[in-house]
C-alpha cells in the first residue's frame, strides 16, 4: 500500500499467540449508504505470513441512466461513493490479495458487517467462501477461504512475471452485479456495510472424516476458526 491514500491508518498490533509475533491492521476504505455509498473495510495479518494484504476494488462509473459499469482497467480504489436508487443494482467487486506469501501456510479470513444493512439491500458470498460460525472483531459474520493458503495459491507466473491472485468475496449475478437493491428501497435510507481481512497462521489441521478424500467445509471452518481465536483472541466469539 502507498501512502498517498490519507484516508488509511496504520496501527501496530502486539500478538500474545505463542506462533505470532506482530500483526499490523491496516484502515482501509469505509462503507456508508444514503443514496451513496462507501466500502469500508480493514486488514490484519501476521507478519511472518506475508509482506502485505490488501482489501480493494475496481472503480465503478456511473451511466446516464444512473447504472454503474466496473471499470477493470482502472487502478483498484479503497473509497468510492453511489448514488443509490430503487431497483437499481450495483456491481461491486471487493478482492483481498496477499503480498510477498511466505510457505507457511495460513488462514485467509473475510468479515463482513452487514448489521447496519436495510433488509432492501442484499448481496451474496462467493461459493469457495465458508461460514465459520462465529463473529470476527467487528461483529460481522466471519469467513474463511476454502484451504490454507501458500506462496503457489497467492500468485501466478514465473519470477519475471508474478501476478498476484485476487480472492474475491462477492458473487455476481448474470449481469455482473454484486449489490442488489430492491425496487422498495426508501430514497433516503441510511445504511452501511463493512469488509474486514485477515491472515493468520494455520496451525490446526481440517479431520477428515473416514472414508473421505477430503476435509468438509465444517471441518476447515471448525479448524480454521480454532486458529483465528489463537491469532487474534476470542473477541466477539459466535
Amino acid at each position: 500500500m502507498t501512502k498517498k491514500n490519507n484516508r488509511r491508518k496504520y496501527i501496530l498490533i502486539f500478538s500474545l499467540a505463542a506462533l505470532l509475533v506482530v500483526a499490523i491492521a491496516i484502515g482501509l476504505s469505509q462503507a456508508k449508504y444514503k443514496t451513496e455509498k462507501v466500502m469500508q473495510g480493514k486488514v490484519r495479518f501476521t507478519a511472518t505470513l506475508a509482506e502485505n494484504l490488501k482489501i480493494q476494488e475496481h472503480p465503478a462509473v456511473r451511466e446516464h441512466d444512473g447504472s454503474y459499469e466496473l471499470n477493470t482497467d482502472a487502478d483498484p480504489v479503497q473509497v468510492q461513493e453511489y448514488k443509490l436508487m430503487p431497483g437499481v443494482d450495483i456491481p461491486k467487486d471487493p478482492f483481498v490479495t496477499v503480498e510477498g506469501k511466505t510457505n507457511i501456510p495460513g488462514w485467509l479470513f473475510v468479515e463482513i458487517d452487514d448489521s447496519k444493512l436495510p433488509e432492501e439491500v442484499t448481496y451474496a458470498v462467493r461459493t469457495e467462501w465458508i461460514d465459520t460460525g462465529r463473529t470476527g472483531d467487528y461483529g460481522g459474520k466471519l469467513y474463511v477461504y476454502n484451504k490454507a493458503l501458500v506462496t503457489a495459491d497467492t500468485q501466478q507466473g514465473t519470477d519475471d512475471a508474478i501476478e498476484l491472485t485476487e480472492f474475491y468475496v462477492l458473487a455476481p449475478d448474470d449481469r455482473g452485479n454484486t449489490i442488489t437493491v430492491s425496487q422498495y428501497l426508501a430514497r433516503e435510507t441510511d445504511a452501511k456495510l463493512n469488509f474486514y481481512a485477515y491472515l493468520c497462521q494455520a496451525i490446526t489441521e481440517p479431520a477428515t472424516a473416514e472414508g473421505e478424500s477430503a476435509p468438509t467445509d465444517a471441518a476447515i471452518a471448525a479448524a480454521a476458526k480454532a486458529d483465528y481465536t489463537t491469532c487474534f483472541g476470542a473477541t466477539n466469539q459466535g
